[in-house]
């Protein structure tokens, strides 16, 4: 395959917002949620995309042929610095289905071996299946349920899936 994995350069500022839009449409039948009542949701994911961590947060653009096609988040948890936590993980619909995906859960899991982390996590809504099937066929498994809230503590009203895979150490 080859894809390639470049940090974001926030100067495609609108495709990093609608990538996250897309994502909420495809994990829960509306974006409603992500823009939130007064439309601005994606300048305040913006805004907190750029304020992480870089020692614990790094977010990246997919690549193919110089064309950006996906996006990956990833960060270590809050409460425990030695699980980390795939904040994002974003595929175009027209290129899934030809290996891309794979390449960056391989990605990923290399990017987490470099760091000494053992154990990677994710939330998936359970309604979107292909999403979670492809997790299930990564070797991701289920942890638990729960209601998704959103940054600011709101409960939205969706169920979300954790799923856990503990990573090889070879």
């Amino acid at each position: 395959m080859c894809l390639e994995f470049k940090k974001i350069d926030y100067i495609h500022k609108d495709l990093i917002i609608k990538f996250r839009a897309v994502g909420f449409f495809t994990s829960f039948g509306t974006e409603s949620d992500f823009w939130e009542a007064d439309g601005n949701g994606g300048e305040r994911y913006f805004d907190w995309l750029q304020k992480q961590d870089p020692n614990k947060f790094q977010a990246f653009h997919v690549l193919k042929a110089s064309e950006i096609i996906g996006q990956l988040e990833l960060n270590l948890m809050n409460s425990n610095p030695d699980i980390g936590w795939v904040n994002y993980f974003y595929l175009m619909k027209d290129q899934r289905g030809k290996g891309y995906a794979q390449e960056m859960q391989a990605f990923l899991e290399s990017y987490y071996l470099k760091k000494n982390i053992r154990c990677i996590r994710l939330a998936v809504s359970p309604s979107n299946l292909r999403a979670y099937k492809f997790y299930e066929n990564m070797g991701w498994s289920f942890l638990e349920e729960k209601d998704y809230i959103n940054k600011d503590g709101i409960n939205l009203g969706h169920k979300i899936h954790i799923l856990e895979k503990n990573l090889n150490m070879a």
